[in-house]
């Protein structure tokens, strides 16, 4: 049963550095890889949401079996910080890498048509991605959140939970500020007599952003993160070698067994998932969504302002959920914020606001981040809270199959599908005669249907609370 708690346990500067580092400058490689990694493949290799589902699929398997991998030596070696900060360094290299990457370039080195040289980049882009994520995996989703789950208790966790997500957000933002302030990114089309228009016309010519000084850019960011931060953090004291941790207990979080010990933690990951689900049918193409479907191109100061508010209530809505307890009452509220929300968006290409489509947007966007926080931020203290002390680093890639690769594999091939099935989102065809795809905002009123399924575990977790509010005795009288 959770108890309301009012004395908040302190941190300290050179922790809170630690997390604001480690967290921003990671935000800033997932950023590029969730968001901007897609744009790179819509703007200069397919515009096929099917491929960018696909990579999105390959990274999520990846990053799950990294994290159980890493999490087993982690808890072995009773060491978080060594991997958190190399692991950094190596992941801003391999970030740089991608600036490699180029259809027009491997087409002229090989000798080979535009059409093999996509298929090339499709595949090299893929593994490129599975490579990046193995590092970010296991520097940040294992050793990282591992580590802050060591230094932190109830009494802060949603304060944290809330940090967190605004020093993630800092990271965004420092993507975004490359990207508007440099137009680093933009593609620029022009029709065949040479004047600028906004989309690939037939005859015209693509004139492609700076990608490779992108790539640079966000993997000495990354790298920097890695330097920087190992003079800040140390292993959390009660931290120790856990000899039981072996890698034939790589399955361990999957065992029926442990699912039965463990059923508010997992019933709690049940629902982050769900959730997960629900936000991932539109969240990797919400930035084409806005430039192609909604004609918008500079979209990066209202999308901003929209995430500024949404991570600020956050942080806010972490604190007073800390203070207050009971923490599971603000699931449903949050799902009702997040289902209006999505009506919202859904409304927004309609004709009755297709003049203020992209504002009509960005308002149910904030809604819709409003509901998400409050879920995402309930269910991230829980799973702290229920993973098992000695068990921290095993029960990492139990959560990456929870909160990253299940979300990541099903929602947005949900979106590719039908999206590639109504031939009506089918706007044109590029210089190599591959089809140019619009988004539909019907993929807002799937994330809404799809988070009503957290009901279910919602309901079970309150039982649990109910059965154990049964089981404790109540407290003696004072002075008894």
């Amino acid at each position: 049963m959770e108890q309301t708690t009012k004395q908040t346990t302190k941190l300290g500067s050179k922790n809170w550095i630690g997390i604001s580092l480690f967290a921003a400058l990671g935000s800033v490689a997932w950023c590029m890889e969730n968001d901007f990694l897609n744009l790179f493949i819509d703007r200069t290799i397919s515009t096929n949401p099917l491929v960018i589902s696909l990579i999105i699929s390959a990274s999520a398997i990846t990053a799950a079996l990294t994290t159980m991998l890493v999490g087993i030596y982690l808890d072995r070696a009773g060491k978080r910080v060594r991997f958190m900060s190399w692991g950094y360094v190596i992941w801003g290299f391999v970030i740089m890498a991608f600036a490699l990457i180029n259809v027009k370039g491997i087409s002229k080195a090989f000798g080979v048509s535009e059409s093999t040289a996509v298929i090339a980049c499709i595949v090299l882009v893929t593994l490129m991605d599975c490579i990046m994520t193995f590092f970010g995996s296991a520097s940040n989703d294992a050793a990282f959140n591992a580590w802050v789950t060591d230094i932190t208790n109830p009494t802060n966790r949603g304060k944290v939970e809330g940090a967190l997500g605004i020093f993630g957000f800092l990271g965004v933002s420092l993507v975004f500020m490359f990207d508007f302030l440099g137009g680093i990114t933009y593609n620029h089309y022009f029709d065949a007599a040479g004047n600028e228009v906004s989309n690939y016309v037939e005859g015209g010519t693509v004139v492609h952003g700076n990608w490779t000084l992108f790539f640079i850019l966000i993997g000495v960011l990354v790298l920097l993160a890695g330097l920087i931060g190992r003079f800040f953090v140390k292993d959390a004291p009660q931290l120790k070698p856990n000899p039981d941790s072996r890698m034939n207990k790589m399955l361990y979080g999957f065992r029926w067994s442990v699912v039965k010990q463990n059923k508010k933690l997992y019933t709690t990951l049940l629902g982050s998932s769900l959730l997960g689900i629900a936000g991932m049918t539109s969240a990797p193409y919400l930035l084409i969504y806005m430039e192609r479907t909604l004609g918008f191109k500079d979209y990066i100061i209202p999308y901003g302002i929209l995430s500024i508010v949404s991570v600020a209530f956050g942080f806010l809505f972490g604190m007073y959920a800390d203070r207050k307890g009971k923490k599971l009452r603000f699931i449903l509220p949050g799902m009702l914020v997040y289902i209006i929300g999505c009506v919202i968006m859904f409304f927004g290409t309609t004709k009755q606001f297709a003049s203020n489509a992209i504002f009509v947007f960005c308002a149910g966007s904030m809604v819709n981040g409003f509901g998400s926080a409050m879920i995402a931020n309930v269910f991230g203290a829980k799973v702290r809270d229920y993973t098992p002390p000695d068990r921290v680093g095993l029960f990492q890639g139990v959560r990456m199959v929870f909160n990253i690769m299940i979300p990541m594999c099903i929602g947005p091939v949900i979106t590719a599908l039908i999206n590639n099935i109504n031939k009506a989102n089918t706007i044109g065809y590029d210089a190599a005669g591959n089809a140019i795809f619009n988004y539909s905002s019907s993929m807002f009123l799937f994330g809404a249907v799809l988070v009503l399924l957290v009901l279910i575990p919602l309901g079970m977790l309150k039982k649990f609370e109910a059965k154990e509010t049964v089981l404790t005795p109540a407290a003696p009288p004072s002075g008894e």
